[in-house]
Order: structure tokens, then sequence, then C-alpha cells
């Protein structure tokens, strides 16, 4: 929400999880739309993680058309974070849809994507030739597994059984796909951190910044 106080100053309204506020600008600086859409860019609220791959398209498509047509605050800092964002959802998109084709059945995808990453590779390898070799790559994650877990004979007996299980091969290509390739996937996109700079960056655009309401908890 915005209104003029003057030829040059407006107040712009906002607020996040715990707080509102109300801050003065220099309207010969930034619009009010420019300014909602750069706090809009600050928030990140911009998720497409999913299992569903027609829900991933067409959330990967709205937030594409909301990036196309921000506009934004001109700074370096502003410009510089919306390409940073844009280029995550944009690798991570393309990480899903990898996923998707290779859960249904064109592994040969997973061989042409992460390679520089021995371990990307291990599990690339073993999601396409299956077999015994998908059973090896099941039988590692399990044992990582059981490092970290307080009851490490629960979690290889699990292990056992679905080894044994006439499911076997699928069992074992879903954990190794989930557990394996995806996570080391993601720890290889490109994550914005968003650490308060944002929100700091943001308020910077501002002549002063009033905090009116916050919640107590």
């Amino acid at each position: 929400m915005s209104f003029v106080t003057n030829a040059q100053e407006s107040i712009f309204e906002f607020e996040d999880e715990l707080c509102q506020y109300r801050a003065t600008y220099d309207s010969k600086l930034y619009t009010d739309i420019q300014l909602r859409d750069t706090y809009k860019l600050v928030q990140g609220y911009y998720n497409i993680y999913t299992d569903d791959e027609l829900q991933l398209d067409d959330t990967y498509q709205i937030i594409k058309d909301e990036f196309t047509n921000f506009n934004i605050v001109k700074t370096n800092y502003f410009k510089t974070l919306k390409d940073s964002i844009g280029n995550f959802l944009a690798k991570t998109y393309e990480a899903k849809k990898i996923e998707f084709a290779a859960r249904k059945g064109n592994t040969a995808i997973l061989l042409n994507h992460y390679q520089y990453n021995p371990i990307i590779k291990y599990y690339s390898q073993a999601l396409h030739k299956g077999g015994e070799t998908l059973i090896q790559a099941y039988e590692k994650l399990i044992k990582e597994r059981m490092e970290l877990n307080s009851e490490p004979e629960r979690v290889w007996n699990e292990f056992l059984k679905n080894s044994k299980s006439p499911n076997a091969q699928q069992l074992a290509f879903d954990y190794v796909m989930s557990f394996g390739w995806w996570n080391t996937v993601n720890h290889q996109l490109p994550h914005v951190n968003f650490d308060g700079r944002q929100f700091e960056e943001f308020k910077k655009l501002f002549i002063k910044v009033e905090t009116l309401d916050c919640e107590e908890f």
C-alpha cells in the first residue's frame, strides 16, 4: 500500500511473518509497483519441489511468467538477486525433469548430466544398469544411513527385507534415486541463501522504516 505525503516522499507499507512496517521513500527514485515486486523477490517464496510432474510444469511456468513481468528496483544488488533466483529455479526445474524422465524408464538420461561429480556418476550408472549394481548402491546408502541412525540394526533389517523382496529392484531404484542421486544433485544446485541480508538491503531503499506491530511468541 502506498500514498503520497508530499511531492517527493511516499509511504509504503509491508509485512513479514512477524511484523508490520511503514516506510518512507523518495517517489522520484522508484514506484510503488517496483517496491512491491522487489519485496516479493526479497521474501524468496519460490518452491518448485514436488513429486507431481504436471504440478512441477505448472508451478514453474507461473513463477517464470511472474519473474519475466517483475518490475524491480534497478540496483545491482536486486538485479543480481533476481538473476540468482531465476538461475536456481531453472536449474532445479531441469534436474526435476531429469528425475521424472528416469523414473519413467529413461535412465540413460542420467548418464548425460552431472557426470563431473563422481558420486552422481556412480548413482547414475547404478540406476541405469540395475541388477546387482543397483543393489550394491542401495546397500552403500543404507550403511551410510546406519552411521547416523540411533537404530542401525532396524535400518539394516529393513534393507535385508527389501533386498529379498520380489520388488527389490524397484525398492532399490526408488531409494537410490531419492537419497543418492537427487540428494547429491540438490547439493550441486545454485541455492540462494536467504539469510536476512536481502531484507536489510530492501530497508536501505527507504528514508526511514517504522515497525508498527509485531506478534509475540
